[in-house]
């Protein structure tokens, strides 16, 4: 996938060195208390893991996305199917307005499966291209024929 979709890995200690130590702390504890219930081992881990991710996300959008306007546009996610995290965000850090940062790996997927290829887009992009010159040329050839009458 790195290739041919262009993803990037990273290496941990690389991203941990982005990251404000403290607010990692904050989010980290959010995400355990909405975790509360859970009985996975390394509980701890998993969220220091997750709340890293997302405040590496968010960084890098703060500092590389600037001119995004909407979700759709960003090119930095965290893919995930946990929900609990996005929402401890919200809580550890209620004045920021930002938008989500996980994208769930079934979008992705219905994406990659559903997206036309380049071909497809070319080709359907000239149809209507033709399809709007030709009915540009009737509508004028129609207002040329019904002033000679």
């Amino acid at each position: 996938m790195t290739v041919r979709y262009g993803l990037t890995f990273e290496d941990r200690e690389d991203m941990m060195r982005e990251i404000d130590q403290d607010e990692l702390k904050k989010l980290t504890e959010a995400i355990k208390k909405l975790r509360k219930d859970s009985n996975r081992r390394h509980e701890d881990i998993r969220a220091a893991n997750d709340a890293a991710h997302i405040l590496v996300v968010q960084k890098r959008r703060r500092a590389e996305e600037k001119e995004v306007s909407s979700p759709y546009g960003y090119r930095t996610w965290w893919l995930t199917q946990e929900t609990k995290s996005g929402i401890a965000v919200a809580l550890a850090f209620p004045r920021r307005r930002l938008p989500r940062a996980i994208m769930r790996p079934e979008l992705l997927i219905n994406y990659i499966a559903y997206n036309p290829t380049t071909t497809e887009v070319r080709r359907s992009m000239g149809e209507i291209s033709h399809h709007s010159w030709v009915s540009g040329l009737a509508h004028a050839l129609s207002r040329t024929n019904s002033k000679r009458s």
